[in-house]
C-alpha cells in the first residue's frame, strides 16, 4: 500500500525538485485491536499493568495537554529542536513515534512538514498537518528501510516491549538512518525486563525509567551506533543514534 494514496495532497511535491522514494505500508498491517492482543499474548502480566498505566497517562494528557514537554513554551522542546537541526543533514522521510494529540509537535517545527509521518496510539484532537497513522512502536506498519530519520520524544519509556520497539525502529530505518531520542534519566533504575514474573510499575505512568548505564549498552546490542549525546542538569538526555548494519 502506498502512503501517498492515503496521505495529504501534494506530499511528493518537493521544493528541491528531487524525488524521494514513495513510502509503502506493510501489506497486512495489524489493527490497533490486533496489536493489543499480540502484546497481551506475549506478556500477559506486564500487559495488564501497562494498559492501566497507559490509561492513567491518557487521561492526564487529554485533560491538561498544556502540561506536556512538547508544547511551545517548553525550553526542553526548543533544545531538542536545535539538537535535531544539527543531525538532520539531508531532507528525507521522518517518522515521529509518539507525536501526540496536538496539531504539530513543537520540536519538529524546523523540519519540512511534507516529509513527516506521525504515529501515536491516541487519535489527534485536531487533524495533523502531516500524514498520521495510529499505532505503537512495537508494530510499525511500514516496510523495511522506509525512513531516513525516526524520532521518539519522551515516548520510548512508555512502550511495553522495549526490545521489540527497538527492533522495529531498526527495521524501518534506511541504511545509515538516524534515530533521535529524548529520554529522561532516573537514578537507580534497574534494567527493564517485561518478561519477568515480578514486573511492577515504577510510578503511575511508567513500567520503567531509562538510565544510561543499561540503556546505552542495550542500544549497542540492538545495532545502533551513538553519534552524539547531550545531557542537561535536569536529567534530560538527547541521543542521536545511527543504524548499524
Amino acid at each position: 500500500m502506498l502512503i501517498n494514496n492515503l496521505s495529504i495532497s501534494g506530499i511528493h511535491n518537493f521544493s528541491n525538485k528531487s524525488q524521494l522514494p514513495k513510502l509503502e505500508m506493510l501489506d497486512n498491517p495489524l489493527s490497533m485491536e490486533e496489536v493489543m492482543e499480540e502484546l497481551e499474548r506475549k506478556v500477559p502480566k506486564a500487559y495488564k499493568i501497562w494498559k492501566q498505566l497507559f490509561e492513567n497517562g491518557k487521561q492526564v494528557y487529554i485533560e491538561d495537554p498544556s502540561n506536556n514537554l512538547i508544547v511551545d513554551e517548553s525550553i526542553w522542546a526548543e533544545t531538542f529542536d536545535a539538537f535535531g537541526s544539527l543531525n538532520w543533514k539531508k531532507t528525507g522521510w521522518l517518522l515521529d513515534i509518539g507525536c501526540g494529540i496536538q496539531e504539530i509537535p513543537s520540536y519538529l517545527k524546523k523540519y519540512p512538514i511534507e516529509y513527516i509521518v506521525g504515529m501515536d496510539p491516541l487519535l489527534p484532537v485536531k487533524k495533523h498537518p502531516f500524514y498520521f497513522v495510529q499505532g505503537i512502536a512495537e508494530y510499525i506498519p511500514f516496510k523495511d528501510e522506509s525512513f531516513d530519520y525516526v524520532t521518539s520524544v519522551t515516548s520510548l519509556d512508555h512502550v511495553l516491549l522495549l526490545d521489540k520497539a527497538l527492533e522495529e525502529i531498526h527495521r524501518v530505518l534506511k541504511k545509515d538512518g538516524k534515530l533521535l531520542l529524548w529520554v529522561g534519566e532516573t537514578e537507580n533504575t534497574e534494567v527493564y525486563n517485561p518478561y519477568r514474573e515480578d514486573v511492577a510499575p515504577v510510578d503511575m505512568y511508567h513500567l520503567f525509567h531509562v538510565h544510561p548505564s543499561w540503556f546505552e549498552p542495550l542500544m549497542k546490542k540492538c545495532s545502533f551506533v551513538k553519534e552524539s549525546h547531550y545531557q542537561d542538569r535536569w536529567g534530560n538526555h538527547f541521543y542521536a543514534y545511527r543504524k548499524n548494519q
